[in-house]
């Protein structure tokens, strides 16, 4: 599978949007057998050898409570079923697979994601899927500024506790969150 804001960006011939789930036998690529458990060069625990316990989870092709994890919705499909795993910081099939993470060591770290000049966007709704994982006591973890005012959104932790600041300016906002951990 791949983001789907890159949907629009496949090629004609691939109409699927959504990464595999099931079973393969005798898989060949170019006339050659491939082993996709030995040959991988990156492994996952979604991959295994043989059918058995997909079979027995998912005989009933029906969602239910178990199929999809960390807060993953079940879509009902006409003879099967698919896992949404948006705003959740997990993905693939299952919901299982960690999205791409980024890890800093002592050090200082930063990301920054600038919006091209130009860009204009008028969200009635903006949300924002975000898993953080430290050991550290104090540190700012999230900040978003606005490029038309003085405003911004911070999470931090500060003695071990987290905060969230909203810092607002001729604009009216109303915030909804949820922590989930």
């Amino acid at each position: 599978g791949v983001e789907k804001t890159s949907f629009g960006q496949l090629p004609k011939p691939i109409i699927s949007q959504h990464g595999f789930q099931g079973c393969l036998a005798s898989f060949e690529l170019s006339g050659q057998s491939v082993d996709l458990i030995t040959d991988a060069i990156v492994t996952s625990s979604l991959v295994e050898t043989g059918c058995f316990e997909y079979d027995s989870l998912h005989s009933t092709r029906k969602c239910h409570h178990e199929i999809c994890s960390n807060r993953g919705r079940c879509i009902q499909r006409p003879d099967t079923f698919m896992c949404d795993c948006d705003m959740t910081t997990f993905r693939g099939p299952t919901c299982n697979d960690e999205a791409i993470a980024y890890e800093f060591s002592s050090g200082k770290g930063i990301i920054s994601y600038i919006l091209p000049n130009g860009h204009k966007s008028k969200p009635t709704r903006d949300m924002i899927a975000v898993g953080f994982m430290t050991s550290i006591n104090d540190a700012v973890l999230l900040r978003i500024e606005s490029s038309r005012s003085n405003g911004y959104l911070e999470i931090e932790i500060v003695r071990n506790n987290l905060n969230n600041i909203f810092h607002v300016v001729d604009y009216s906002y109303s915030f909804e969150y949820s922590f989930v951990g």
